[in-house]
């Protein structure tokens, strides 16, 4: 027997990329995401999908540094995920 609600998806880079996806689309699977260094792979998509989302609210961990090369969300928090 699985506790949904001690299942997490998380990555780094490239794989932080992928958890954000996989845990946006699969909302009501994961407990939570984390991604750590993400890169900038699915930013349109993953806008797209939380301004029509209608599902599940998944907590998010999203980690960088002001120096991360593939940085997605400033560090000053100006802007939303995959927008200018």
């Amino acid at each position: 027997h699985i506790d949904r609600s001690r299942v997490y998806v998380t990555g780094l880079s490239a794989g932080g990329a992928e958890s954000l996806l996989l845990g946006v689309k699969n909302s009501e699977t994961f407990a939570g995401v984390g991604a750590v260094s993400g890169v900038n792979l699915y930013s349109e998509a993953i806008t797209e999908l939380t301004n029509d989302y209608k599902g599940h609210e998944t907590p998010l961990l999203y980690i960088c540094g002001d120096h991360d090369f593939f940085q997605m969300i400033p560090v000053d928090g100006s802007s939303q995920y995959g927008t200018s």
